[in-house]
């Protein structure tokens, strides 16, 4: 093979691996978005607490 090829080869697999790592980031992002929608999904008709109920419930800021 001659060397512009295995620069091409070289590139290709490049931008495969940057793929593979921008599709992780995004698993990760949608895995985190589908425990909060389940979270939300149990709290169905239970009380919810505001941020400042919570910082003062557990001292938050203190």
């Amino acid at each position: 093979m001659t060397k512009a090829v295995l620069e091409r080869v070289d590139a290709e697999i490049k931008r495969r691996r940057a793929d593979v790592k921008r599709l992780y980031i995004e698993l990760e992002d949608l895995e985190d978005y589908l425990g909060v929608l389940k979270a939300r999904r149990r709290a169905v008709g239970r009380r919810t607490y505001t941020q400042a109920e919570m910082e003062k419930r557990f001292r938050v800021g203190e």
